[in-house]
């Protein structure tokens, strides 16, 4: 259960931090998707689920994650096909997962260069994270240098992990 998990406030920023889908996040914490779609839908801000959305709804991520989907459910059929000596389904359940991975063995290479540079932003964003709730005086000149290169979302996302922070929450338009 994600409410009482011991890592909570990094599940949390992980999720927000716009670099990884619920799957992700998820499988990087040993939690179940269904879970982890639960505990954001009951338990974050609107602001926060939105920009879950964001990365959960990027056309890559549900693409590539359906066709994972339909490999798992072509190796479930064929294997319960096999266990029935149903050979004939069991053949074409295997023919289907077949393609799908035909489909994804040429992304493997570059996923791992994708996942290596999403790990990368994310490790960065953690000690970000770490930074500013270990030092709040810091947050100012964070949100400063975010907001002069327009990314009022992770500006807004420090003003969120620095509560303490004497510096007035601005309105954005």
């Amino acid at each position: 259960m994600l409410c009482s998990h011991p890592d909570r406030t990094q599940i949390e920023f992980d999720l927000t931090a716009g670099t990884s889908s619920i799957r992700g996040v998820a499988g990087h914490h040993g939690l179940a998707p269904e879970s982890v779609r639960r505990h954001v839908r009951d338990h974050l801000t609107a602001a926060a689920r939105a920009a879950v959305a964001e990365v959960d709804g990027a056309p890559g991520l549900t693409l590539a994650g359906r066709l994972i989907d339909v490999a798992d459910h072509a190796r479930d059929t064929r294997a319960a096909a096999e266990a029935k000596g149903d050979h004939k389904t069991a053949l074409h359940a295997g023919q289907a997962e077949a393609r799908v991975l035909a489909v994804l063995a040429p992304l493997d290479t570059l996923g791992a260069d994708i996942a290596e540079s999403i790990q990368d932003a994310t490790d960065a964003l953690s000690i970000l994270a770490t930074t500013v709730r270990e030092h709040p005086e810091l947050a100012e000149t964070i949100i400063d240098v975010m907001t002069s290169r327009n990314r009022h979302d992770w500006a807004d996302r420090i003003r969120e992990l620095a509560p303490s922070s004497n510096r007035e929450i601005e309105v954005s338009a």
